[in-house]
């Protein structure tokens, strides 16, 4: 009986043991009762051990791709690739799988001869080390019969007609049969090293984009650091905004996304040379002071706020279909597609460069003109590139199937919930409250 009770008790006792204790024993039944907590350093450790192995894994596989690429290159003599060289150098040449995938390659597997059956491709006439091969006839073949002799006619009653012989064939043998294979081949095998190219490298930005989706779940807030403008690290300005059009634009506008950031780079760069344009009509004339001086206003002016009105509300319109985002890039676009316009025109003495202020200069000095109307050709692609994105973007647009209704329920959703504006209105609702207090 007393052992009974032991036995049934034993346990229960042992876990209000384990859980009321101050530190976590040893033993082993306390531990299968008790989780042990682990620190958020650990946990960490942990989910940056399994990223590094998951990399360690990915950079194999493409070593491994990388190997039989490079293998078969050196077979065809085709070019080598950088981007194989620097894969098998990132894990130092050690790829597992390259012997077992080199045994299976069609392309490496040789034509090993046989002396078991006669033919052609055994046979070496230039061998004089050994005869040629007697035939074996298969087993289970019907024997041949005996041929008996006949009786021949005599040659001179029987004179066969000469007809001309047919062209002997050119293939003698297995060394002909690979080269006309290798020579077929070879242009097959280089078009399935550009797919396998093209393959690794969406396969490449996938795991990229993978790995980033990762991170922003697990809340790795290193990655989501601000990354634009590119400064140097040792700068004291830091970079204002997040952008990275391959991770956060999807794929089908990816393409547009990057031709509207080129083009705000392009007229960036057409205001910077339109500064020093108007440098040079100033040191040909002194009375061009006011041009000089927009010029230098023009380029501080529009280079950052065209980024901030136009491309930011571009960019994120296309990352979350945001109508309201589209509507506020139209307007401002369209402006500024006016001013591109206005820049090619050049009126005399508004700082552009364009073609009137071109024309003009062109009669005092040929040196700054020509400057002058290199910068008019740039405001006139500028203008150009423009009007044309602006038509694209707009037929896009009108494809999602967005309207003004649902750009106002975005701006309304977005007001009322952002907690400054509803801190702010709490406060205005509160002083007039206060106020109408007072006054009763």
């Amino acid at each position: 009986m007393e052992s009974v009770v032991k036995s049934a008790f034993r346990a229960p006792v042992k876990q209000l043991q384990c859980c009321i204790s101050a530190d976590f024993p040893k033993d082993k039944d306390c531990q299968a009762l008790v989780g042990c907590v682990k620190s958020p350093a650990e946990q960490n450790q942990r989910i940056q051990g399994k990223k590094s192995k998951r990399d360690v894994d990915y950079a194999q596989r493409k070593a491994e791709r990388a190997a039989i690429r490079t293998h078969i290159r050196e077979k065809y003599q085709l070019p080598k690739n950088k981007v194989d060289k620097k894969q098998l150098e990132a894990i130092a040449g050690k790829v597992k799988m390259l012997q077992a995938h080199v045994a299976v390659d069609p392309a490496v597997v040789q034509h090993k001869p046989s002396t078991e059956y006669a033919t052609l491709d055994v046979y070496n006439p230039f061998d004089n080390q050994r005869p040629p091969p007697p035939y074996q006839p298969q087993p289970g073949a019907q024997p041949t019969p005996p041929v008996t002799k006949v009786p021949q006619p005599p040659a001179s009653a029987m004179q066969p007609h000469k007809k001309p012989s047919p062209p002997e064939s050119k293939n003698y043998g297995s060394y002909g049969t690979q080269q006309h294979w290798e020579s077929t081949a070879a242009p097959a095998t280089a078009e399935l090293l550009k797919r396998q190219e093209e393959l690794n490298r969406k396969a490449e930005e996938l795991d990229r984009r993978e790995r980033e989706l990762q991170n922003a779940a697990l809340g790795n807030a290193a990655i989501r650091q601000n990354n634009w403008p590119p400064l140097p690290s040792f700068c004291p300005v830091k970079p204002c905004f997040y952008q990275d059009i391959p991770v956060e634009i999807p794929m089908e506008f990816q393409k547009t996304v990057s031709s509207m950031y080129y083009l705000w780079m392009a007229s960036t760069v057409t205001l910077f040379l339109n500064f020093l344009a108007s440098l040079a009509w100033f040191c040909v004339d002194t009375t061009a002071g006011s041009g000089f001086g927009l010029s230098i206003l023009w380029v501080l002016l529009f280079t950052p706020c065209s980024f901030l009105c136009w491309y930011r509300p571009m960019y994120k319109a296309f990352r979350s279909d945001s109508s309201f985002n589209f509507f506020v890039f139209f307007f401002i676009f369209f402006v500024q597609d006016i001013v591109y316009v206005l820049q090619a025109i050049g009126i005399p003495g508004s700082g552009f460069s364009g073609w009137i202020a071109s024309l003009t200069v062109l009669r005092k000095n040929q040196a700054a003109a020509v400057i002058m109307i290199l910068v008019a050709v740039f405001f006139t692609v500028v203008a150009v590139l423009g009007i044309i994105m602006l038509k694209r973007i707009h037929s896009m647009y009108r494809r999602t199937g967005a309207s003004f209704q649902k750009a106002q329920e975005e701006f309304a959703t977005g007001v009322f919930s952002n907690q400054a504006v509803r801190t702010a209105a709490a406060n205005v609702a509160t002083g007039a409250a206060g106020s109408a207090f007072r006054a009763q």
